[in-house]
């Protein structure tokens, strides 16, 4: 880097001269680069696997304002690897929960919360607001909908990605140039960015999900790790950050590479990249298998698509609320199926996408696994499950 992102704060008080001792008397960091720290705001995308590790060495580092968004709940499958969370906490937001854990840490940084998903309607304005972003999203959709937003509002990323024991992450960054030198991007343009990279979702079904493949906990500790260093070093402006270069993390032969990569996406107007991003990338994902938004749930039937939904909670459970015209088939005498003509007429007959919820999105999960295990295609897990629809149209 060859200068800092952030301005540095005023002069440190004496609890921030203690607190910080041990970062300051570092040569190549000192009060400066901590002042800078201070007055930065951050946004982590996704209170997980990577936001937990992200969340805690930024709130101890300093970091003066950090955003959280996350739409989904603590579940227990979460402990073993977002370590932000606790097991009192189940069933909790995990903003919520990430907030309480990041006050305890560090009482003098100011944590703001978006219990809610990352939207085109909501992107734009909230990460307006920030210095960096942290992206540590799980699915597609948001991961191309904050790369598409702050290349257009010129705001770095850094961006980290884990699979059973490979992890990746880089800095991507249109506005980088104005800072720094990129020797794989020519003098005069623009900086990297996702989709230079991956220019667009990958094919249905190629890529396993971290709920189908697996994931170590441990891992997502070294990658979240690294991410919030790389944060760190373009905040201060501090020795040299992983721009042009995805690093790749190998945890079973323990090495650590970097490929560098070249300016290769051309992008068109802003409104192309971003307007209609949510029902494309869900448009792509059902296909196979993969999510879908309350959000876009809504307008699919407001628009009429050819869709179907089944909801596998419990009759206790259904009984308190239902999507309009949902289907139930509990998870429970869903597991008794052992093959397609075991199940209803409806799911062996359908045209169009199956729309599969709960109450937060891991049953459905499960249900999905036992559908595309019968030869049902088209599976579209809705995020956050009943929990999200039910707070989408209290706030519609």
């Amino acid at each position: 880097m060859q200068r800092a992102l952030v301005d540095p704060a005023p002069v440190l008080n004496s609890q921030q001269q203690s607190r910080y001792s041990r970062q300051i008397r570092i040569p190549e960091f000192g009060e400066v680069s901590q002042r800078r720290l201070v007055a930065a705001k951050v946004l982590v995308v996704g209170a997980g696997g990577l936001g937990s590790p992200v969340l805690q060495y930024l709130a101890a580092a300093g970091v003066g304002t950090i955003g959280i968004i996350d739409d989904d709940v603590v579940e227990i499958s979460n402990l073993g690897r977002q370590v932000i969370h606790r097991e009192d906490a189940i069933g909790v937001s995990k903003v919520f929960s990430a907030h309480h854990m990041v006050a305890a840490l560090n009482p003098h940084v100011n944590v703001v919360d978006y219990p809610y998903r990352l939207t085109a309607n909501n992107a734009e304005e909230i990460i307006r607001e920030y210095d960096l972003v942290v992206d540590g999203a799980d699915n597609f959709p948001t991961r191309y909908l904050v790369d598409d937003t702050c290349a257009h509002l010129d705001k770095p990323v850094v961006w980290g990605s884990i699979l059973r024991f490979d992890g990746q992450m880089s800095v991507f960054w249109v506005g980088a140039p104005k800072y720094a030198q990129i020797p794989t991007f020519p003098a005069g343009g623009r900086g990297p960015r996702l989709r230079d990279v991956f220019p667009s979702p990958p094919p249905a079904g190629t890529v396993a999900s971290c709920a189908e493949a697996g994931v170590l906990g441990a891992l997502c500790g070294q990658v979240g790790s690294v991410m919030a260093m790389e944060a760190i070093k373009v905040i201060t402006g501090m020795g040299q950050v992983s721009l042009g270069a995805i690093t790749i993390i190998d945890a079973l032969s323990g090495t650590l590479d970097h490929i560098a990569f070249c300016p290769s996406y051309i992008e068109p107007e802003f409104s192309e990249n971003t307007a209609h991003y949510q029902e494309t990338c869900a448009l792509l994902l059902s296909e196979g298998t993969g999510e879908i938004t309350a959000e876009t749930l809504a307008a699919w039937m407001t628009q009429g698509r050819n869709l179907s939904i089944v909801d596998v909670r419990e009759p206790d459970e259904v009984a308190k609320g239902v999507i309009p015209g949902a289907y139930t088939l509990p998870l429970t005498q869903l597991q008794l199926a052992r093959s397609l003509e075991d199940l209803p007429s409806w799911i062996q007959h359908k045209t169009g996408p199956l729309v599969v919820n709960c109450r937060s999105g891991a049953r459905s999960a499960k249900a999905i696994e036992i559908l595309r295990s019968l030869g049902v295609t088209q599976l579209l897990n809705l995020s956050g499950g009943f929990l999200q629809w039910s707070a989408t149209e209290k706030s519609a």
